[in-house]
């Protein structure tokens, strides 16, 4: 098992000739931190401020402006998938709990898109399973 920080540093490691790529990622994920952050915290006029500060870096950099025709997609399923999570995570019927906690990780479907364009389908075989474990590793101990 590969831990989160080894799979940070080789994926810092794959980025390393890519900057607008790697951007693109670092600033994506903070989005979604921020958006899970506006669903999960009381409403604060600063976390607000921060997630429409990421939201218009993410949406205008470069790499988003390059790819944009193929990442809208994946942004609308993240969308979707992370909210059916929301909606599921409270949900009296166990299979919709535990569905709502591996859906909860729909983000990383960006960061597996981007390996996708830049590197090809057997990067995306070897780095997939890994980040999904990461995940889950991650996260299962926190409350649904």
């Amino acid at each position: 098992m590969i831990t989160q920080k080894e799979f940070e540093e080789g994926l810092n490691f794959l980025f390393k000739d890519n900057l607008e790529a790697k951007e693109f990622l670092l600033l994506y994920a903070q989005h979604c931190e921020l958006i899970d952050d506006l669903v999960d915290e009381e409403k604060s006029p600063e976390i607000i401020r921060k997630a429409f500060l990421i939201a218009g870096k993410v949406f205008n950099c470069n790499y988003w402006l390059k790819w944009r025709h193929c990442l809208f997609l994946v942004d609308r399923l993240i969308h979707n998938t992370y909210f059916d999570s929301v909606l599921w995570e409270t949900s009296p019927e166990e299979w919709r709990r535990q569905h709502a906690k591996v859906y909860s990780h729909a983000a990383i479907n960006m960061t597996l898109s981007v390996i996708l364009i830049e590197f090809g389908d057997e990067k995306l075989k070897e780095l997939s399973p890994k980040l999904r474990e990461i995940c889950y590793e991650v996260h299962k101990n926190d409350k649904i």
